[in-house]
């Protein structure tokens, strides 16, 4: 029997990519600027999960706690404003747990706090700052964060960097590839590298995951972890996403 290996047609690879590029974006909510504020349910995109699942999906992604230290809940125990009756009540509304409050007691008194602060998932980024003790970190987010209040303004800065005329990753791209503040700091060749990247977007995520060689399991937790690490602009563009949406349906109506 032949045992060739079907590789995808180019069609049906880009529209996988597209599905876990959605998949990602998704988990991220919508933020509406402050003229006119709309409050909206900061963990909107994990809404289908269960909280102790979206829990460790934060935890995993971002290492963010979506509860309190255990060592609040020990105090509040110990000043008596959490009784065992409390917890009691907790657990037998908890389907899956049938933990009796005393044992929950022993438990949450030998928990160690220094185990929930576990950090995230490791970027590329994160691991290039652990080997080589430089702030790849910072100087990356720093990148991201000033390029985009540059092609993101709306007016109020009195020079601008980005190409606003352009769309996002073509004005990105068009900045990145003569821009000298990566090579300076010891990013040698990046706006070579940056050029070898293909003009369409969606081209080049595929080129970028293709060199990190991550599992498609893991691709947009991966994604989401990246989006995670630079929220506010992830959430201000989730926005422009849900009100191109919102047109596109009026307009299908």
């Amino acid at each position: 029997m032949n045992n060739q290996v079907l590789i995808p047609n180019k069609e049906a690879k880009e529209t996988a990519l597209v599905e876990t590029l959605r998949v990602a974006c998704k988990k991220i909510a919508p933020v509406w600027p402050l003229e006119n504020f709309v409050a909206v349910f900061p963990y909107l995109g994990l809404a289908d999960q269960k909280f102790s699942t979206a829990a460790q999906t934060l935890a995993n992604v971002g290492g963010i706690q979506m509860t309190l230290p255990t060592s609040f809940y020990r105090n509040k125990i110990g000043e008596g404003k959490i009784t065992r009756n409390d917890l009691g009540s907790a657990l037998s509304k908890w389907p899956t747990e049938s933990t009796h409050a005393d044992t929950f007691f022993k438990k949450l008194e030998s928990e160690d706090d220094r185990d929930e602060n576990t950090p995230g998932i490791a970027a590329l980024i994160d691991v290039a700052t652990d080997v080589t003790k430089m702030e790849w970190r910072r100087f990356a987010t720093s990148r991201v964060l000033i390029w985009a209040a540059s092609y993101f303004d709306n007016g109020q800065a009195s020079w601008a960097a980005a190409n606003r005329r352009l769309p996002v990753f073509s004005a990105w791209k068009a900045e990145a590839e003569v821009d000298l503040t990566t090579e300076e700091v010891g990013l040698k060749n990046f706006r070579k590298m940056v050029k070898a990247l293909p003009n369409h977007p969606l081209e080049a995520v595929q080129k970028a995951l293709d060199m990190l060689n991550l599992p498609q399991g893991g691709m947009s937790v991966y994604l989401h972890r990246l989006l995670v690490s630079v929220g506010g602009w992830s959430a201000f563009a989730a926005r422009l996403d849900y009100a191109v949406n919102c047109t596109v349906e009026k307009m299908g109506n």
